[in-house]
């Protein structure tokens, strides 16, 4: 109930609530389910799955991404932010570019990172055409202090990873199958 205050004794139910509510530096635990929104991380937080292979995030609108970290213009995260232990899930009903999550921000510097880590992106869902697991665009103050560790991207009709605008970041430990 997103009336509820947050608690792990009263959770709310919706991850953009949580979001809303959180404080800069929070972690927001999310708990077992699917959970189908498009997901607006525009602060500094750990946003965290309870279990990767059972905490699903995705969208069945058509917007362009299941998470947006960032803003259209652009933004720097202070402290960093965190997504962790989540599956995330497209739709052929997503608009272009189809991505699981759209950096439009940036870290502050090298201890302050935009991290994603521990994931797996499922383009299984996307149409025959399009589809990427992680992407930035061209925009200033983007793409700087990421790091992006230990996921597992399977079935992108597209891209695994789009970054053109990638800066002072590092890709580590991923494992990409069957990606365009």
């Amino acid at each position: 109930n997103d009336s509820y205050s947050g608690s792990a004794g009263c959770p709310l139910a919706t991850v953009n609530t949580a979001i809303g509510l959180a404080a800069s530096g929070d972690t927001i635990m999310v708990d077992v389910g699917t959970y189908d929104a498009r997901i607006d991380l525009n602060k500094s937080l750990r946003l965290m799955g309870a279990n990767k292979a059972s905490t699903f995030l995705k969208t069945t609108a058509a917007v362009g991404e299941v998470m947006q970290i960032g803003s259209a213009t652009g933004m720097s995260f202070a402290g960093g932010a965190l997504v962790q232990g989540f599956t995330f899930q497209g739709s052929s009903a997503m608009a272009s570019p189809r991505r699981h999550i759209n950096i439009r921000g940036r870290g502050a510097d090298a201890s302050n990172r935009i991290i994603i880590r521990d994931n797996v992106f499922d383009g299984s869902g996307f149409s025959l055409q399009y589809g990427e697991a992680i992407g930035t665009n061209t925009l200033a103050n983007t793409g700087d202090y990421i790091l992006i560790d230990g996921n597992q991207i399977n079935s992108m009709k597209s891209y695994g990873m789009n970054m053109p605008a990638l800066r002072n970041s590092q890709i580590t430990g991923n494992t990409i199958n069957n990606a365009g």
